[in-house]
């Protein structure tokens, strides 16, 4: 996978995700997120070499509609 874009549909709750507000360099108003999730994910992007492009899942959406999602290609993996 080096070098290969994944989409990973990230959703869930705390403790596997934090979102908190951040201020960037040119003084814009970022969301960061953190947790166990974002942490996997970046644990797997170091030993397998492939470039996350994660995206927020809806909350509300049920498990045969994100299926779906990973079999139409929206994303690659979900998490």
């Amino acid at each position: 996978l080096d070098g290969i874009t994944l989409r990973i549909g990230i959703g869930g709750i705390e403790p596997f995700l934090f979102f908190s507000t951040v201020h960037d360099a040119s003084g814009q108003n970022r969301t960061k997120i953190t947790g166990y999730v974002p942490d996997l994910v970046e644990l797997l992007r170091s030993k397998l070499g492939f470039i996350p492009d994660m995206q927020l899942v809806p909350f509300n959406v049920i498990n045969d509609v994100l299926i779906q999602t990973v079999n139409n290609g929206t994303y690659d993996i979900i998490i």
